[in-house]
């Protein structure tokens, strides 16, 4: 009777504290890219390097699509109608590479960054880490 009793106690003494446990905000971050594109070779080291600092508040999905350079092996380990391009093209309106959005909305309200915009992408994120919704999309 004393082990059934300490069961339910120990139960609804986890199930009391689970009630008030919060998952962690992270900012989804979709970066669309190509191996074969020069303005993406000198972005992609800012944005993981960026990614590598913000791993606790971050979740990245990196989309390689077909353009400027379809031997690209990371799209060609895909088949031609993955997610990368229907996503790109019917969500996002992606036309050039490199392309980031945040949350579902494109960075610089046109998806398109430079090594220049790294502030800008650091402030992005960490304003998005306020909002409250757990999920922007």
């Amino acid at each position: 009777m004393k082990r059934l009793l300490l069961l339910v106690l120990l139960m609804l003494a986890f199930g009391v504290s689970s009630v008030y446990a919060q998952a962690t905000r992270r900012v989804l971050i979709e970066e669309f890219t190509n191996t074969g594109c020069p303005p993406c070779a000198t972005t992609d080291p800012m944005v993981e390097a960026f990614e590598f600092e913000k791993l606790d508040k971050i979740a990245v999905i990196k989309w390689h699509v077909s353009w400027p350079d379809a031997t690209d092996p990371f799209y060609k380990a895909q088949s031609p109608t993955t997610l990368s391009n229907t996503r790109g093209q019917q969500r996002y309106n992606v036309q050039g590479v490199p392309f980031l959005s945040m949350d579902g909305t494109p960075i610089n309200g046109a998806g398109n960054f430079g090594v220049s915009d790294k502030k800008s992408y650091i402030h992005s994120v960490d304003s998005r880490m306020d909002n409250s919704r757990p999920n922007a999309i």
